[in-house]
């Protein structure tokens, strides 16, 4: 196990400062300041950027302490991300034994939303950690029903509520499983007492959330399209980078895990209890039907809410699945942990490329972009015209001390603002996160006007990010 905290720590601490922040990573860069007033956060979370608290809270610390960077932004995420591994260790050994919590850690080490979202300066590492954690403990208090394991089930819980929203959907099933499992009749009282108890300290400790919870159930229009009918196939796919042979690999695993369980019935649907393997299907199965089914629902019914990064919460219990469809596998032990190693090595060469992913950009190059004009000896003062992401942009333009002013309204107004002005020699329009081509950022009209009064210096692109610098015409080169 060590190991595999090892080269998780490895994985996802290697240079993790090495891509610029993007768009969804620069709300955490701006809304954490702990030079904002806290109020400030909480309008953010609950106005614009709808997340649970805890991640943004636990990095306007580190922020605090350590400043605001790539890395301090996405330290936590890396951590958690770890954490992560050895969460499912624990879920696994719950489950069955310390050989399924290896396998299950395993897993996780390598697969790519695990490893892709420990790198990013967002709540989806937490997320997962504390699914994880839920899990495991839910499977240890539903076979002990001691007092410890209720309240160590329920502060999980609630930090999965408290990282992300879908973390509603995954306790709602959790407890939905445990009402499947009410058991023999000498258990009855106890058994009730303790998820009733849960229950009531979930729900307590869930009240500083409900302003920001209301925000979220008055949603009626949202930036996620319609679903797809094949969405649930491609968001399983998306888990393993969309990687088909891995994907596939997976699918049959899962697939055994499932055939494995009623091929292997040892034991009765309402008392699961007595054997680990039945247990499982019916703790994990619930959870996973639910969480997916739920969201999916609404989404047909309401509003579009699904989108595969937040279904982070439930792929504990997919890979736990998987993982024990590796140990109803019947072959020797040995020959098992050659193909789990297999498995990890191939997910790595689909995952990183042999290291590319260290060294190869892969994010929007917000900070790339902003340098390049920063460092332009000349116009390191024009204003810089931009009305899609200039909120966002406004976070590297004060990282890099930009003298310029950010004109972040409607571009044609923003560049009539600027003919209008003798004294402004020039200025920057920059694009960013689904930048496009450059010759397609302005209508018709108003690309005349910029042809007219000015001319393009240089122009420089980058990853999902570009740059064009233009100067003003002398007046007897305007055009009219």
């Amino acid at each position: 196990m060590l190991t595999l905290l090892l080269v998780a720590f490895c994985l996802r601490l290697f240079r993790l400062g090495f891509e610029s922040l993007w768009l969804d990573e620069i709300y955490v860069m701006i809304e954490a300041d702990p030079h904002q007033p806290l109020h400030q956060l909480f309008f953010y979370l609950k106005c614009c950027d709808q997340h649970p608290p805890l991640y943004y809270l636990g990095t306007r610390c580190v922020f605090f302490l350590f400043g605001q960077s790539e890395f301090t932004a996405r330290l936590l995420p890396a951590l958690a991300g770890v954490a992560g591994v050895w969460a499912m260790y624990r879920l696994g050994k719950e489950i069955l034994d310390e050989r399924l919590g290896l396998i299950a850690a395993a897993l996780t080490c390598v697969t790519h939303f695990c490893l892709y979202y420990s790198r990013e300066a967002r709540d989806y590492s937490f997320a997962f950690l504390f699914a994880a954690l839920s899990l495991a403990w839910l499977f240890r208090l539903i076979k002990r029903l001691e007092v410890r394991d209720m309240w160590l089930y329920s502060l999980f819980a609630l930090l999965t509520l408290y990282s992300h929203y879908f973390g509603l959907f995954l306790v709602f099933s959790q407890f939905c499983a445990a009402a499947l499992l009410f058991g023999p009749e000498q258990e009855k009282k106890l058994y009730a007492k303790r998820f009733l108890i849960s229950g009531l300290i979930i729900g307590v400790g869930l009240i500083p959330l409900f302003p920001l919870l209301q925000s979220i159930v008055g949603i009626h229009s949202f930036w996620i399209g319609r679903l797809p009918g094949d969405w649930l196939f491609t968001c399983f796919s998306s888990y393993f980078n969309n990687s088909n042979d891995i994907r596939n690999i997976m699918l049959v695993l899962f697939a055994v895990y499932i055939i494995g369980a009623f091929v292997r019935r040892k034991w009765k649907w309402r008392d699961g209890k007595s054997s680990p393997l039945g247990l499982s299907i019916m703790v994990l199965g619930t959870t996973i039907v639910l969480t997916y089914g739920i969201p999916y629902v609404r989404s047909l019914l309401v509003v579009p809410m699904l989108q595969d990064r937040y279904t982070i919460v439930i792929l504990p219990a997919v890979l736990a699945a998987i993982a024990y469809g590796i140990a109803l596998i019947p072959v020797d032990a040995r020959w098992k942990w050659v193909g789990v190693s297999v498995l990890m090595v191939w997910s790595l060469q689909k995952e990183i490329g042999f290291l590319k992913i260290y060294s190869k950009p892969y994010k929007t190059q917000f900070r790339e972009v902003t340098a390049y004009m920063a460092a332009d000896p000349v116009a390191n003062h024009y204003p810089v015209v931009n009305d899609r992401i200039g909120w966002f942009e406004s976070y590297y333009l004060r990282k890099f001390d930009y003298p310029g002013r950010l004109l972040d309204g409607p571009k044609a107004a923003m560049i009539d603002s600027v003919i209008k002005s003798p004294d402004m020699n020039g200025f920057w329009l920059m694009e960013a996160h689904g930048a496009g081509e450059p010759g397609s950022s302005l209508d018709p009209a108003t690309r005349q006007k910029v042809d007219s009064h000015f001319v393009k210096v240089k122009e420089q692109r980058f990853l999902d990010a570009w740059a064009q610098l233009y100067r003003r015409r002398p007046l007897a080169e305007i055009k009219h």
